[in-house]
């Protein structure tokens, strides 16, 4: 079973853009409770103008399939 931190509710699930909204930077663009609509989140990050890669980090490190626990989406062309 997982406990979640205190003061953490809805933010398990930590979403970041490299090259949205600033070029050549990582930036986190928001959080979810649950990894659907973490998903949900990255397809609709890996559109935005400039972005490069999108990745879902679990704050709580309880997804094992997940090397390093993090998820990523490349997207559009690396430089």
């Amino acid at each position: 079973m997982s406990m979640s931190p205190p003061g953490d509710k809805g933010q398990r699930y930590e979403i970041s853009c490299f090259g949205y909204p600033f070029a050549g930077q990582q930036c986190i663009v928001a959080w979810s409770e649950y990894r659907t609509d973490a998903e949900a989140a990255m397809k609709i990050f890996r559109t935005c103008p400039g972005a490069t890669s999108v990745t879902i980090r679990d704050r709580w490190k309880a997804t094992p399939e997940w090397p390093d626990h993090k998820f990523i989406m490349y997207c559009g062309i690396l430089r």
